[in-house]
């Protein structure tokens, strides 16, 4: 994301209007992208036919690719029969369509208060989720030198981060420490100037030696394993 990009979605958020719903599950963003495809190339329904057939979403005969469709469909009726439906589908989906279901679910919510309150509704979706109105994201730390960062070190970031996230009402759900990376799974608000507050983390860990770098990586597609991390920042190098 560009920096003109980040400054404007960071003033969306702070001047964020009420009618905004925000997907808390995980969610991959693959299966999102899938999902709202979908969405997309549906023109048309036969309302009345699709309501015939609601209660088939639950037929163990029916293929995982008709109840994909058959989902994207029910979540386009604004309809509170039709939401309950697909609200108790999603307490016990096919396996294959958990994350589906919710998307469903989530859709057709949103349609019913828009037709309830006579106003849009905006969703918020990433694929790490949300609790309440914080979004969770994925943050790495990295060694200044590349090389292995020491358990003080570690603490030094770990007393750091506690101490800015209280101050910055965030939360952390999990910090870590591999080799050169330090990496943090947390929660925050989506008005804060995330940018600022790291670089603040990383200029009071190095007045104590100087050992982590200016860089970071903060995203809220996904969690990220060790070996991709490395792998995106020798594509970084090249």
């Amino acid at each position: 994301m560009s920096e003109e990009s980040f400054e404007n979605l960071l003033d969306f958020f702070k001047k964020m209007p009420s009618n905004v719903s925000i997907q808390q599950e995980k969610i991959d963003i693959e299966i999102q992208m899938e999902y709202f495809d979908a969405v997309k190339t549906l023109k048309t329904i036969d309302r009345e036919s699709v309501l015939l057939q609601k209660d088939s979403i639950f037929d163990a005969n029916l293929s995982v690719q008709e109840k994909k469709t058959l989902l994207v469909q029910l979540a386009s009726i604004d309809n509170v029969e039709v939401y309950r439906l697909l609200e108790k589908y999603s307490t016990q989906p096919d396996p294959e369509l958990k994350e589906w279901s919710i998307l469903a679910l989530q859709e057709n919510r949103m349609l019913l208060e828009s037709s309830l309150l006579g106003q849009n509704q905006v969703f918020i979706s990433t694929g790490l989720g949300a609790k309440g109105n914080l979004l969770r994201y994925f943050v790495v730390f990295l060694s200044r030198t590349g090389k292995t960062l020491t358990e003080f070190q570690f603490r030094v970031t770990q007393k750091e981060v506690l101490f800015h996230f209280e101050k910055y009402n965030c939360e952390i759900e999990e910090i870590f420490h591999q080799d050169e990376l330090i990496t943090i799974i947390c929660l925050m608000p989506m008005s804060l100037s995330m940018r600022e507050m790291f670089q603040k983390i990383i200029h009071e860990c190095n007045e104590m030696g100087n050992f982590l770098s200016q860089s970071f990586i903060i995203t809220n597609v996904k969690i990220l394993s060790a070996d991709e991390i490395r792998n995106f920042l020798q594509q970084e190098k090249k």
